[in-house]
């Protein structure tokens, strides 16, 4: 179920959610901002504005209209996720283990990818999901969306995408300790959280 609250002023908003509020009971839940109100929430790596992006950064070239695009997708994203994970563990990044990955990571063209490896019922596959997130916060086109704990980090990436916009910005608030409770269950809910802990600091 969506619950819409609207406000017709920025102190409005920050008067809802301040401790003094109106007490809008939003522990548990995960936030994201978007600088119009017209964003949908896709991922980076399925919006068709940067479709272009993703067949230029995989390589692969842009399929043609008759060939398997799901398939063709899900290649072109594992071919950028390994590609990043690869000069990444060269550089010395501390990445995740993926066994997936790392069994041809010493050549730059990988076998396994040629016999339909990347064809599988579950994508993302689990042991790529650190990987995933990961090349999302170096800016690789994925399928993982941005989502934060504090909805104050959230507002700041919706105000200050909207600088200079017409319209309606967008804080989308997301109940995670309501959907996680239900994925055991017999309503069961097609979403994963995944929450990234291998990030090392360069120095």
């Amino acid at each position: 179920m969506i619950h819409e609250v609207k406000f017709e002023t920025a102190s409005q908003f920050f008067d809802f959610i301040s401790p003094w509020g109106d007490d809008p009971m939003l522990d548990g839940f995960i936030f994201r901002g978007h600088s119009k109100e017209s964003y949908e929430l896709t991922p980076t790596a399925l919006r068709l504005q940067t479709n272009s992006q993703l067949w230029s950064m995989s390589g692969l070239g842009r399929p043609e209209d008759q060939w398997d695009w799901q398939s063709w997708q899900i290649k072109a994203e594992y071919h950028l996720l390994r590609a990043f994970y690869r000069l990444a563990d060269q550089r010395g990044l501390d990445v995740p283990a993926s066994i997936r990955v790392r069994q041809n990571l010493a050549q730059e063209f990988d076998t396994v990818d040629l016999i339909g490896h990347h064809k599988q019922d579950v994508w993302l596959p689990p042991d790529l999901h650190e990987t995933a997130a990961l090349a999302q916060h170096y800016g690789v086109p994925t399928r993982l969306l941005d989502w934060t704990y504090d909805i104050y980090v959230s507002a700041y990436f919706a105000f200050r995408g909207a600088i200079g916009l017409d319209g309606n910005l967008a804080i989308w608030a997301l109940n995670k300790e309501y959907l996680s409770f239900l994925k055991p269950t017999v309503n069961r809910v097609n979403v994963e959280f995944i929450t990234l802990t291998t990030l090392k600091t360069q120095t």
